[in-house]
């Protein structure tokens, strides 16, 4: 079924109006028709089931049918911190990670990463959206701006629990086992993920004092969109997220 996103204020009554990009979406992509039944996403965490009534110059007017919980939305917080990876690798996560329950996506630039931060605000947001769509979400995967390594340490020392994928075993490194019963009762969660070169040992000391843990994903070294993709999926797997 056709998704659309629609803001709360959008909202008259039993109606709700879809206009801006979202209507042209419905109806110059969509060819969306006066009695069809579509869902409309208002980031309130339900679905509305919805008939369009009526289509005007600009907007559209749709009845809502029906309102139920989304289940398919994130329950815990969690923030993936990505080191930029180069290519379109940090896109392929957005789509991915939007699929696996992340609240939120920080890029960060660390002493290996390659690629340089370019302003994609427009082009994340829609790739955001149309995660979401796909995968049932009422409400967009958040993507931050790129910050620097030392913004990065200073937010992750305000989270519950944060683990960093670290390829080097280190006095007290995590097996997955174990970092996944140090979740058992989190709410609020940090990944970190390093980019193509990982991180170096002093990047690394600098995130343990920050109060992070390090986890090993195992006997072999995953390039960094699988070890985010993997480590994410273990974790909101396990939390049924």
């Amino acid at each position: 079924m056709k998704k659309f996103f629609v803001k709360p204020e959008d909202r008259e009554g039993e109606e709700f109006v879809v206009k801006g990009e979202n209507f042209v979406h419905m109806r110059k992509v969509l060819r969306t028709e006066v009695g069809e039944q579509v869902e409309l996403l208002a980031g309130d965490g339900k679905v509305y089931l919805c008939e369009v009534s009526e289509i005007l110059e600009g907007k559209a007017r749709v009845r809502i049918l029906q309102e139920r919980e989304n289940l398919a939305d994130p329950k815990l917080n969690i923030t993936v911190y990505q080191a930029l990876p180069k290519g379109d690798k940090f896109e392929f996560l957005l789509q991915k990670l939007s699929e696996l329950g992340v609240k939120k996506l920080v890029p960060f630039e660390s002493e290996f990463t390659i690629k340089k931060p370019k302003d994609k605000a427009e082009r994340y947001k829609k790739l955001a959206e149309e995660a979401c769509k796909q995968c049932g979400r009422s409400l967009p995967l958040e993507v931050a701006e790129c910050i620097s390594f030392k913004a990065m340490l200073k937010e992750i020392s305000k989270t519950e629990k944060t683990f960093f994928a670290y390829e080097i075993e280190l006095d007290g490194s995590l097996s997955v086992k174990d970092m996944l019963e140090e979740l058992k009762e989190a709410r609020d969660i940090a990944l970190i993920v390093g980019s193509e070169g990982g991180f170096s040992q002093r990047e690394a000391e600098s995130i343990l004092e920050a109060g992070a843990s390090a986890v090993s994903l195992g006997k072999r070294i995953l390039r960094c969109e699988t070890a985010c993709v993997a480590m994410t999926a273990l974790v909101s797997l396990y939390l049924e997220n």
